[in-house]
Formats: C-alpha cells, sequence, structure tokens
C-alpha cells in the first residue's frame, strides 16, 4: 500500500512538473497526459480567477498559473475553490512585482468563491429593526451572514476588482479616475448571487465587530472609534447587501411584530 501511494505522488509530480523524473515512469508517454493536466488546471485558475486574468491578459496569466500548478496540487477532486494559494504566490512571483495590487485583487477573487460556494443560510429582515426599541437594539449580537466574506486593502482594491471583474466591460484609462486610498470589500450571497459592496473604514470596523461577537452597541462604538466616516446611509448598505445572518431572540420574551429575528421567509439557493 506504501508503495502504490507514493507510485500515486510520484505519477500526480510528474504530471504537473516536467522536471520531476520518478525512477519507474515512461515519461515520454507522460507528455501527452502532462500537456492535458496542465491546461485542465490552467483552466481552472482562469475560471477562479477571472479579474486577475482581465489585469495581466490571457499570455501572462497562463506562463504564471503554468509555474503555479508545478508546486501546488490540487487537495480535493472538486476543483471549484483550487488556487487558494493563488494569491500568496502572486506576493512573491517576482514578474508580479511591478503590479503591486495585483495578489490583492486575486486574494478578493478567492473570496467571491468562497461566498459563492458557502452554505446556505438565512438572512436578517432588516425591516424587523425599525420595530425594536433601542435599548433592545442595542444588546444584541448580529452575526454575519454564512456567506459573508469581508477584507481591508491599503489601495482601492475593491474599485480595481469592481472595474476588471469580468463581464463588466474592459475599462480604458479615459473611462475613469481612482481616488487611491484604503477601502475594504464585503462578499455575500443572500439569496443565491454574490453581491459585492465596497466598505469604508467605519462599514468595515462594524462588520469586523460583528464578526467577533459584539453587541450592535458595541459594534457602533467600534466602528466610531476606528473611523470618522460614518453616514446615515453607510450602516443601511450593509443590511441592504445580506451580510447578517437571522439571529434567534436574546432572551426568551415574545418579539415583536416584523422582528428582525423573524426570517425573511427566503432560503439562498
Amino acid at each position: 500500500m506504501h508503495e502504490f501511494a507514493d507510485f500515486q505522488r510520484d505519477l500526480a509530480q510528474a504530471l504537473r512538473d516536467p522536471d520531476h523524473s520518478p525512477a519507474g515512469l515512461n515519461l515520454a508517454g507522460l507528455s501527452v497526459y502532462r500537456n492535458t493536466v496542465a491546461k485542465g488546471l490552467i483552466d481552472v485558475l482562469r475560471a477562479n480567477f477571472p479579474t486577475v486574468e482581465r489585469i495581466v491578459g490571457e499570455e501572462w496569466f497562463a506562463a504564471c498559473a503554468s509555474v503555479f500548478i508545478r508546486a501546488n496540487a490540487p487537495k480535493s477532486p472538486v476543483l471549484a475553490t483550487y488556487g487558494d494559494a493563488f494569491p500568496g504566490f502572486l506576493r512573491s512571483f517576482e514578474p508580479a512585482a511591478e503590479i503591486s495590487y495585483l495578489a490583492d485583487v486575486a486574494q478578493v477573487d478567492a473570496l467571491w468563491s468562497e461566498a459563492h460556494f458557502a452554505a446556505d443560510g438565512l438572512s436578517l429582515d432588516p425591516i424587523g429593526l425599525q420595530a425594536l426599541a433601542l435599548d433592545r437594539l442595542l444588546e444584541f449580537s448580529l452575526p454575519l451572514h454564512t456567506s459573508a466574506r469581508i477584507a481591508w486593502f491599503p489601495s482601492p482594491i475593491a474599485t480595481l476588482w469592481r472595474l476588471n471583474r469580468p463581464p463588466a466591460a474592459t475599462p480604458t484609462a479615459g473611462d475613469f479616475q481612482i481616488d487611491w486610498r484604503p477601502e475594504g470589500i464585503a462578499l455575500s450571497r443572500p439569496h443565491g448571487a454574490v453581491v459585492a459592496t465596497t466598505l469604508s473604514a467605519w462599514q468595515f470596523a462594524f462588520l469586523e465587530a460583528c464578526r467577533e461577537g459584539l453587541t450592535f452597541g458595541d459594534a457602533m462604538s467600534a466602528g466610531m472609534d476606528g473611523a470618522d466616516d460614518f453616514n446615515p446611509d453607510s450602516l443601511g448598505a450593509l443590511f441592504a447587501a445580506g451580510l447578517f445572518a437571522a439571529v434567534e431572540p436574546p432572551c426568551s420574551t415574545s418579539t415583536d411584530e416584523h422582528s428582525p429575528f423573524i426570517p425573511s421567509g427566503r432560503q439562498t439557493q
């Protein structure tokens, strides 16, 4: 059994890496299979990181992906999320050094896949919040939706990602001006399709506090402490994006009519 497992590992590595030449394998006969495996894995990376490919072009991406797949075998027969190490790879890939934001864009592509394939879950009905007294509102925690993914970047990655993510039209230099400042992004799939939301510093700090389990009131305070860009629409945009999960009442008393503890009745697909 041990020898067969070794053979399987050698064969898999030889199919990905032409420089790997284990004894006992007919390397000449592997060439056609090696090309098929390489093309298949590169195509998977194209599908999982379409924004990266849009930025660098097909030829550059294929050359980069061919280097990546030699050292990164699939961890699962399900290839939908293959390439979880690709953003980290790009950070140390010398030819990518001149595109300082490329690895961060790859990270957002990976987060999009995570949100897309995350477990289903009921989302919070924001209408119910309007029926709660302020003291009740401040006392309970708002867990993030099962599909919610958030990240903060030192550059306008959310804007760059949105401009280049297919099927958006390829942008040209004259089409836009980018304010080069830090941005966050949130991705969620509350009702079957992934929703991307560009985050201000306050919104990210609020969501991060919610993810850590803080109460609504404490999360609001954390946001205020971490940023000075709060406005009334900032909070509403987070609820509209379906970033919060339906939650149980914090006590055994009956909930208000239209309570946020009662899910909207729509299950993600």
